[in-house]
């Protein structure tokens, strides 16, 4: 029996993964890690902190501009989104960093600027009049 090299490589990945790429950048995700990095990628747009404001904009058109409206929105999502995930990883290669770098050093940048704001705390009515006096 004839296998293909793409069955002959694909052998060793899980049963529910999936592959994309061409060449020598070919990313290989489970289910699992398509849908954690949809979800992330959505909530850092966040489509639904923006529908107040196009609620106030579009509240007297017409239902053949909301639809058309948001046909454009999400294409225009999905673009993004697949710009930064292609564009994102050719980058870190170009430059050498690794996602485990970046995510560490994120969670450094993270710790820096939140650690300060919830070791402070609220100052209590005594101790602002003790301070000032």
């Amino acid at each position: 029996m004839h296998q293909t090299s793409s069955s002959l490589e694909n052998e060793h990945l899980a049963p529910d993964a999936v592959q994309a790429g061409r060449g020598s950048m070919t990313i290989t995700m489970t289910w699992t890690e398509v849908i954690v990095v949809f979800v992330t990628l959505l909530a850092m747009f966040s489509p639904p902190a923006t529908l107040g404001t196009a609620a106030a904009f579009l509240r007297y058109a017409p239902p053949e501009v909301h639809r058309q409206l948001a046909w454009e929105i999400a294409r225009n999502y999905a673009i993004v989104l697949l710009l930064a995930i292609w564009l994102g990883r050719w980058l870190l290669m170009f430059l050498g960093i690794s996602t485990g770098a970046l995510t560490a050093t994120g969670g450094a940048a993270l710790l820096y600027q939140g650690l300060p704001l919830m070791t402070r705390g609220a100052k209590t009515p005594e101790s602002k009049v003790a301070e000032s006096e």
